[in-house]
């Protein structure tokens, strides 16, 4: 959850409890971007700020550094 509300507090995600979760509210949200650009494009644009797309790999180098 310490990630979903990082993404959050940087207007990069929506949280949503599990337990508030349901298919009603899940279509609320997506409608609620679909019919909002701006919000959206800003979410967007936020999670590419945010995104390390080589996060993975480098996470694996360092490990393998330690085992090597």
């Amino acid at each position: 959850m310490d990630n979903a509300r990082y993404f959050e507090s940087h207007q990069a995600a929506v949280v949503v409890k599990n337990s508030d979760l349901t298919v009603e509210k899940a279509s609320e949200l997506i409608r609620d971007f679909l019919n909002n650009d701006p919000a959206l494009t800003t979410l967007c644009e936020n999670m590419k700020t945010l995104a390390r797309p080589e996060a993975s790999k480098q996470m694996l180098e360092e490990i393998s550094n330690y085992i090597d």
